[in-house]
């Protein structure tokens, strides 16, 4: 599944997974008691460190679909984790990811997990080997979120800051944990 679903974001279109797509939106700052100034803020839009994220949506495990849009912003930090139960390096990263998401104060830190598992009797399976103590969803859509993330190889992670900017893409212990502190 993983390979078929690769070949996808060639037919959404490459410019999306290269670079941020550039929206404008404007905001208004007082200079003075008299005068306004509007000024123009570049907000782009992509999957890639720098860009706001790119909305996707996948499923519980009863099936019921969560988007990014329900889950930004609603701590300071959103860490998504595309992974797959056969995956050992995925595997290896998930005690990793919940030591370092049980260290962090309460609203600090969400985790969301998206399987790219083709069986879902596999990821069923693995989510009650593993006991993640956060959201689990699958990729079952026929463009899923890993297609138009980009998603070449798992595990591959997102942070995503309360403001919905990536902050880091892949970032290893040491960066998460460095940028967590801040």
């Amino acid at each position: 599944m993983i390979m078929k679903k690769l070949i996808i974001p060639v037919l959404i279109g490459m410019a999306t997974l290269v670079a941020c797509n550039k929206t404008t939106q404007s905001n208004s700052e007082t200079t003075s008691s008299d005068a306004e100034q509007t000024t123009s803020t570049t907000l782009e839009v992509g999957t890639k460190e720098g860009c706001l994220y790119t909305d996707v949506t996948a499923v519980q495990t009863d099936g019921t679909p969560v988007a990014l849009s329900d889950l930004v912003g609603k701590t300071d930090y959103l860490l998504v984790d595309f992974w797959a139960s056969w995956c050992g390096p995925c595997r290896r990263l998930l005690p990793v990811l919940k030591q370092i998401y049980l260290e962090q104060p309460e609203g600090k830190l969400a985790i969301v997990g998206i399987s790219v598992d083709d069986e879902k009797a596999d990821w069923l399976k693995a989510l009650d080997e593993e006991q993640l103590p956060w959201l689990q969803l699958r990729d079952e859509l026929q463009v899923g979120a890993a297609d138009v993330y980009g998603v070449q190889y798992i595990p591959n992670t997102f942070l995503i800051n309360k403001e919905g900017v990536i902050v880091a893409v892949n970032a290893d212990e040491t960066q998460l944990k460095e940028i967590l502190s801040e």
